[in-house]
């Protein structure tokens, strides 16, 4: 029994679609898009689904050009059932399923070899593509937001009716960034800090301050902001990557097709959980998302893409270990023009895994055999030449949520849920690692002039069936990746040389001031670090003064009582009466009361001095704990490197 290949469906996911184009004159709009049904991914345009049934058609016929894939089914006549894209909701096959599809053996080295020449003309546009910028939750919306994609920098922003734009990061005036803007709290509008220039949500300029009142602009069009369109899907903010003429309808006909169908359809309970005690209905989850300084081709390759990496790299993290690392069975491989499926049974756990991956940034991995209980997704966008924005999450339907029982439970009830901080920490230290090595696989691609080749690039036999198809999809589809991110192209991988660790693994500047939850803790923890070493200086200063007060009282205490027991010598030898009595009553009584004192003192001396070693140790866990929001030396703390 084969396991399904992705069905298409048959109904639009939950988005909504802004779109302005300047060539329209600033001010046309895009209607919404079509509701969506989230149990489905979104249905593919009718040129995509006529090319997915042409496809499915030459499959049948036993097509040539299908069989020069190296990693083609051995029965390509079966009747897998094709799709748009490979990740829509499908059913694997049980892994004690002996009925398994047989795959042929990939010939990775002559896939790899292949000439550019003769590889298929190109059939994917990225730039008429959507893609996921930022997660709405990392999104401010009463300032512009500054970001990157596919070489373009734009801008952000919330406009007064409560529609995402992005423009152009550059205003028509004098090129300024509108970034570096506000956001007009009378109009709404989009204010540009150089010379006050305003532009409302289409694009169009409406107020520049230098004009005579009610006089228009000198030239409507010109001074139009370049706007692409926009939608809201899965808790993410889309932006189409082009902005001609026919930008708003091409959009509007082809809506965000998501990996994540769950968050639009249970909100936050669509994420899974793995936190301490929060599981279930207490589950509180969101997307992690990093900008990385390694290339679109070198992260995309590996996310959800690659399991063997996982047991080596990830050593000694969540339970992986090099020594599990082991053989993998292929038992189902195929491949559309707008992605491809392939699914592994690992020979060590028996378990099997079925990675999906939907151009130009989608992969879900399921990881049972009922895709709804549990999969990761994740997002890889193209920023610039070595730099790209990942997006991950775990998500799941909750009724396949696990409900811990006894003491766990009791506290999964009673424990409010673990901060989104907390499991992107752990995350921090796996893709610490991932970056390390993508980055240098950048550099060592760029001085080998492109790792396309076989000479370059030899992947093994069974384990990198992913990777394989990641690069054979490129060259027969996608034209060998955007221009920003090009296998053909020993520039694509956009490294020379080796960044500073510093630099290439910055959580700050990739991660923590972009994230609400983080930046929320690292400013509590840099706190706690002020107040604590106050503290720790304010405690260790009382500790000495009263030890230096003690050691004075028991100096002027000894001296004062040698005194009293000369007088009262002197007293007793001349048997003086009355006041020479109470002399020595009152010098044996300081006596006493000196020398319960001076052991009070210490006692004082060393609570405070052991209190101020407290509040210095509370002050070093909480510095270390802020830098972890910053950087963490990949060489000296991470797992592999034992």
């Amino acid at each position: 029994m084969k396991p399904a290949m992705l069905r298409a469906p048959a109904t639009t996911a939950c988005t909504t679609t802004a779109v302005a184009s300047r060539n329209k004159a600033c001010t046309a709009t895009s209607p919404a898009v079509r509701p969506l049904n989230s149990l489905t991914l979104l249905a593919c345009t009718a040129e995509r689904q006529l090319r997915i049934q042409r496809s499915a058609a030459a499959a049948r016929q036993g097509d040539a050009a299908t069989t020069e894939s190296t990693l083609t089914t051995a029965n390509s006549s079966s009747s897998t059932a094709t799709a748009p894209h490979p990740v829509a909701i499908h059913h694997q096959t049980d892994e004690h399923d002996t009925a398994r599809q047989s795959v042929a053996k990939p010939a990775a080295a002559a896939a790899e070899a292949e000439p550019a020449s003769q590889a298929a003309a190109q059939h994917f546009d990225w730039n008429k593509q959507w893609y996921p910028v930022a997660p709405l939750a990392q999104l401010d919306p009463s300032k512009p937001t500054a970001v990157q994609l596919l070489g373009l920098d734009l801008v952000l922003w919330r406009d007064a009716e409560g529609q995402w734009r992005a423009f152009r990061d550059a205003c028509p005036h004098r090129l300024a960034p509108l970034s570096e803007g506000r956001i007009d709290s009378s109009t709404g509008n989009l204010y540009c800090n150089y010379h006050g220039w305003q532009f409302n949500g289409s694009g169009a300029c409406t107020d520049i301050p230098q004009q005579p009142a009610g006089a228009p602009p000198p030239n409507a069009k010109r001074s139009c902001v370049t706007s692409y369109p926009t939608a809201v899907s899965e808790q993410l903010l889309w932006v189409w990557a082009d902005a001609g003429p026919d930008a708003a309808a091409e959009a509007a006909a082809a809506p965000p097709r998501g990996m994540a169908p769950e968050v639009d359809e249970f909100g936050p309970d669509g994420f899974w959980s793995t936190k301490l005690f929060m599981h279930g209905d207490t589950a509180l989850g969101s997307w992690y998302q990093r900008y990385c300084n390694a290339s679109y081709i070198a992260v995309k390759e590996n996310v959800f893409n690659d399991p063997s990496h996982d047991t080596v790299l990830h050593h000694g993290m969540g339970g992986l270990s090099r020594e599990k690392a082991a053989p993998a069975e292929v038992q189902h491989y195929s491949m559309t023009d707008e992605g491809y499926s392939v699914t592994r049974l690992n020979a060590s756990t028996g378990r099997t895994v079925a990675d999906h991956t939907l151009f130009p940034c989608g992969v879900r991995r399921n990881f049972a055999g009922e895709p709804r209980a549990g999969a990761g997704v994740g997002y890889v966008v193209p920023l610039s030449k070595g730099r790209c924005n990942m997006m991950i999450a775990i998500v799941r339907d909750p009724k396949f949520a696990f409900q811990p029982e006894g003491l766990k439970g009791l506290l999964s009830r009673l424990l409010p849920p673990t901060p989104d901080w907390v499991n992107h920490m752990l995350l921090h230290d796996v893709v610490d690692a991932d970056i390390t090595m993508q980055h240098g696989l950048d550099v060592n691609s760029a001085h080998a002039k492109g790792a396309s080749s076989a000479q370059g690039y030899m992947p093994a036999v069974g384990v990198d069936q992913g990777p394989i198809a990641f690069r054979t999809w490129l060259r027969k589809h996608g034209g060998g990746g955007p221009a920003v991110a090009n296998i053909l192209d020993p520039t694509g991988f956009g490294a020379s040389q080796h960044l500073p660790r510093r630099q290439l693994l910055d959580r700050f500047e990739s991660h923590t001031k972009h994230c609400p939850s983080c930046t929320k803790a690292l400013n509590s923890f840099q706190t706690l670090q002020r107040i604590a070493a106050q503290a720790s200086t304010v405690l260790a200063a009382a500790a000495l003064g009263v030890a230096v007060m003690q050691a004075c009282q028991a100096v002027s205490a000894s001296a004062f009582s040698a005194s009293a027991a000369n007088a009262a010598d002197a007293a007793a030898s001349q048997q003086l009466q009355g006041a020479s009595g109470a002399l020595v009553a009152l010098a044996a009584g300081v006596s006493v009361w000196a020398g319960a004192a001076n052991g009070l003192g210490v006692g004082v001396v060393v609570l405070l001095a052991l209190a101020a070693a407290a509040a210095g140790g509370v002050a070093g866990w909480a510095g270390r704990m802020a830098d972890r929001f910053v950087f963490v030396d990949y060489d000296e703390h991470h797992t592999s490197k034992n």
